[in-house]
């Protein structure tokens, strides 16, 4: 769902796995990857930045909508930035 209904967000994904395989495994499977994108949807849920269902389906909602549409350059390169500052 997230890879083919929320493409934007997919840089910040690989990146948030990428990172989640270099600190605590060097074996990334489908669990692990299940295990981390709930980890990290349930602190945007906590946020209220989406909705989450019982099912495990989301919304996302309006305030996180904006700020994806007007800031995904930065967010997106968030690394680079942080090492320019």
């Amino acid at each position: 769902m997230i890879r083919l209904d929320y493409p934007d967000l997919k840089p910040s994904i690989v990146r948030l796995l990428a990172k989640v395989r270099r600190e605590k495994s060097t074996q990334l499977n489908d669990d692990r990857i299940d295990t981390c994108i709930k980890s990290a949807f349930d602190e945007f849920n906590k946020m209220k930045w989406i909705e989450m269902e019982s099912d495990g389906t989301f919304e996302i909602l309006p305030s996180f909508q904006r700020l994806t549409k007007e800031f995904s350059d930065e967010i997106n390169n968030m690394d680079e930035i942080l090492k320019e500052g």
